[in-house]
């Protein structure tokens, strides 16, 4: 079972996903403002990303892919990326 779920933040009005991958909760932004065209376009994303941890090929490259922008340093932890000191 994969626990995700596509989120908005009331303060910010912006878009998240959040998700378990390996055990970590990851809560990452999409930076974009809650519409109805990015909503769609989030719901998207939390399906491929599905996709990829059903069929084992979710890493860390996949994390930088769709989160190109994330600060989390809980991505070292599934391995693959190394963040720059």
């Amino acid at each position: 079972m994969i626990i995700m779920s596509v989120y908005i933040d009331k303060r910010t009005n912006i878009i998240y996903i959040n998700f378990i991958f390996k055990g970590i909760r990851f809560r990452e932004s999409l930076h974009l403002k809650a519409t109805k065209t990015n909503l769609k376009f989030a719901e998207r994303i939390d399906k491929e990303i599905q996709g990829l941890i059903l069929a084992g090929k979710f890493n860390a490259d996949e994390f930088k892919r769709y989160f190109p922008n994330s600060k989390s340093r809980k991505i070292e932890l599934i391995g693959g990326i190394k963040f720059k000191r």
